[in-house]
């Protein structure tokens, strides 16, 4: 009677994973905003050199933005009701919500004169 079973991780290891996951990141980028503004000196230093370097910090941030996606991407089909049938309103907006976020972040972000703009 040689049955593979197949093992799943409890739940609550799952959580504690991602939990850890997010305390190290953030963790991490904050070490490196206090050592750039240390090292930078002054805050409008900080703001220009981000600035600066605009470009290489927007791919960065759209690379988080699509592992943060395809991560739920992935998750959402391993959902017990995500079976085949439509995700409900209230998931649909949510996901509409959080890409409006990481919209109005970026936009937040760009060197651009808002003033000029509008």
């Amino acid at each position: 009677m040689s049955e593979d079973v197949e093992k799943k991780a409890h739940p609550l290891k799952i959580l504690l994973r991602g939990v850890l996951l997010s305390v190290v990141m953030l963790m991490l980028s904050v070490l490196l905003g206090i050592i750039a503004v240390n090292h930078l000196g002054v805050f409008e230093t900080w703001v220009k050199w981000r600035e600066g370097n605009y470009l290489p910090l927007l791919l960065w941030r759209l690379a988080l933005y699509g592992s943060i996606v395809l991560a739920w991407v992935k998750l959402k089909a391993r959902l017990p009701w995500a079976g085949g049938g439509q995700p409900s309103k209230g998931t649909q907006r949510i996901e509409f919500l959080v890409l409006l976020l990481f919209v109005i972040i970026e936009i937040s972000k760009a060197p651009i004169t808002w003033s000029e703009v509008l």
